[in-house]
């Protein structure tokens, strides 16, 4: 019970859901730009792009909203407990030292333990939902995914057009290795001056033609940190990487180069949703595991059994709670991240 005030396990899951939510954002708002294109030799690809459009929509329409509905639950809570610490710090004092007054303040905190868990049970049926909603992103994200790189085999043809093809795969994962590293340097601060970017490319001379490939990732326009920089200026350098096999695939066959685009994005897609689904189910977890803490806390208080020192853990708690609550705050106010598409560059003439 020494650590039945601590945010730690909360807010782990929270950051790790809010970090998780401007890639899993930035995927699926890539995937739903992608136009959809026919080969006669992969039938199957069309319907497949057309599925993770639907995929990625039930991403930005239900599951990201679902985790700013959770992450609303989460401020409430914090709110309503910190609004409480002035009078818990008081009657903690006097509990742990014991006397005449210590029956009536163990009363009084037992009430507030009380209204803090009926708080919590309140909210548990959110992140239930949310948990729920993220497996199942998860499990469809994956599905997409796995027939994606299928139909990107069955488009290559020819040895040359695979490897492009696995050279576009492996630079699209630099480039999420750089976004990962964006997303978890975010603090609540520069949450503000974070940008969806959606670089599009050409794969035909005509610019018109619908053949494309868009390609997304993370803006971080405050830079405050060296690695941030760093990943800032790697993806700028991936992208001319990109045009460069772009140009290379285009004149062999431009679906293919599609192809691969659209299934490594729906890997990498699967991949965060993966993250956001283990970030909701520990979540949930911690939020049961907070619950508990004080209902044991309680239970203790009530049958009279000893416990460690009540205001030192409340005083040491605080500051935890208060970043927690920063924190929340600072994604709420964005919500669903703001995103660019940049002018097409045209990969066919670079």
């Amino acid at each position: 019970m020494a650590d039945a005030f601590s945010p730690q396990q909360v807010a782990a899951a929270l950051s790790n859901l809010a970090a998780s939510a401007a890639p899993l954002q930035m995927y699926a708002q890539t995937l739903l730009q992608q136009p959809v294109v026919s080969m006669d030799e992969v039938p199957s690809l069309a319907t497949d792009l057309q599925e993770a459009h639907a995929v990625s929509r039930f991403c930005v329409d239900s599951v990201l909203p679902q985790a700013f509905r959770v992450d609303a639950a989460a401020i409430g809570f914090s709110n309503q407990l910190l609004a409480m610490y002035p009078e818990f710090l008081v009657l903690a004092r006097q509990i742990d030292g014991g006397g005449p007054a210590s029956q009536d303040a163990t009363a009084r905190f037992i009430e507030g333990l009380e209204l803090l868990c009926k708080n919590l049970t309140q909210q548990g049926p959110a992140i239930a939902d949310l948990a729920a909603q993220a497996s199942a992103l998860s499990t469809r994200a994956a599905q997409v995914s796995t027939k994606l790189t299928a139909d990107a085999q069955a488009a290559a043809g020819s040895q040359e057009i695979a490897d492009l093809q696995q050279q576009i795969n492996d630079t699209l994962a630099a480039i999420d290795a750089d976004c990962q590293v964006i997303s978890n340097g975010m603090s609540g601060t520069n949450k503000a001056l974070v940008k969806l970017a959606i670089q599009e490319f050409n794969l035909e001379d005509d610019a018109k033609a619908g053949v494309k490939a868009f390609v997304g990732f993370i803006l971080d326009v405050a830079n405050e940190n060296s690695a941030v920089i760093e990943a800032q200026n790697d993806i700028q350098r991936q992208l001319k990487t990109l045009a460069s096999l772009y140009a290379q695939i285009s004149p062999l066959l431009v679906e293919a180069a599609v192809a691969q685009n659209a299934a490594s994005e729906a890997a990498l897609f699967s991949t965060n949703a993966t993250r956001t689904q283990q970030a909701a189910l520990a979540l949930g977890q911690a939020w049961l595991a907070l619950q508990q803490g004080f209902e044991s806390l309680a239970a203790a208080l009530q049958s009279g059994t000893a416990t460690e020192p009540l205001a030192p853990q409340l005083s040491d708690c605080q500051a935890a709670w208060e970043a927690l609550l920063d924190g929340c705050k600072s994604w709420q106010t964005i919500g669903l991240f703001p995103v660019t598409v940049l002018p097409p560059q045209d990969a066919a003439a670079a």
